[in-house]
């Protein structure tokens, strides 16, 4: 079996594995914790899903992009991108408090 092959039935053998055991403990906690908090803590989650992707924003496809061009400016494109990316933690944190002030969990 070439290495392609290899590594895709490999990729796809260790998704469904984690699928599946994400079902099951899924489903465990769901009946262990009861409705109502099980979907307090499916809405944390996606929030946190929300706010990671702003904070990532795309950053390491442009990092990865502008390093390849350019392999003398790294040290600028990973500071600008750091601050960049912290900025935008900044942001999305306050949003967090103001949110959590108007929902009050």
């Amino acid at each position: 079996m070439n290495r392609v092959a290899k590594n895709f039935l490999l990729t796809i053998s260790s998704s469904l594995l984690s699928q599946v055991i994400v079902f099951f403990t899924g489903s465990y906690y769901a009946k262990k914790i009861g409705a109502s908090y099980f979907g307090t803590v499916n809405t944390v989650q996606a929030m946190i899903l929300y706010f990671t992707m702003v904070v990532l924003f795309g950053l390491q496809t442009y990092g990865t992009r502008e390093i390849a061009k350019e392999t003398k400016n790294i040290k600028q494109v990973v500071g600008d991108i750091l601050a960049f990316r912290f900025a935008l933690f900044i942001f999305s944190f306050i949003v967090i408090i103001i949110m959590l002030s108007l929902i009050h969990i």
